[in-house]
């Protein structure tokens, strides 16, 4: 019994570890994204976002950022998906909330656009920009 207690701790720090190292790697991933959108590489900047949420698909920051990412590149189908994992885990994340809001407004999927509009209505009261968004899009269901 005391052998195998032994082993399960091993086993139980072993993964703590290597937990750490994919949450480092996710990191520089992240800064090395940052460092190309400085540098104006913003398909280099998806590329390495890209990469950073299959190496973690639970990292919301990076799958916020792929989401902007994608939104700037313009690829609205990838930012969409991004965005909605977000709001999975987080459902009053409000980034994720105005951005999948403009999408489905953009392309007038008006019942999405309204169920997003109202959340960011009942998060962002003291929020005027995604107080009016939320609202413009209420009033119009």
């Amino acid at each position: 019994m005391k052998k195998l207690t032994t082993l399960v701790i091993a086993f139980i720090a072993l993964m703590n570890v290597q937990a750490r190292e994919m949450d480092d790697s996710v990191q520089v991933l992240l800064k090395k994204a940052k460092i190309e959108q400085d540098a104006g590489r913003q398909k280099m900047a998806l590329e390495y976002l890209q990469v950073a949420v299959k190496v973690d698909p639970g990292q919301l920051d990076a799958q916020r950022s792929l989401g902007l990412q994608a939104v700037e590149l313009r690829q609205f189908d990838l930012a969409k998906q991004s965005f909605q994992k977000v709001l999975q885990s987080q459902p009053n994340d409000a980034i994720s909330l105005e951005n999948v809001l403009l999408i489905s407004f953009n392309f007038r999927k008006w019942e999405e656009a309204i169920q997003y509009g109202k959340q960011l209505i009942t998060l962002n009261k003291g929020n005027r920009v995604n107080y009016m968004v939320g609202k413009s899009c209420y009033e119009l269901s």
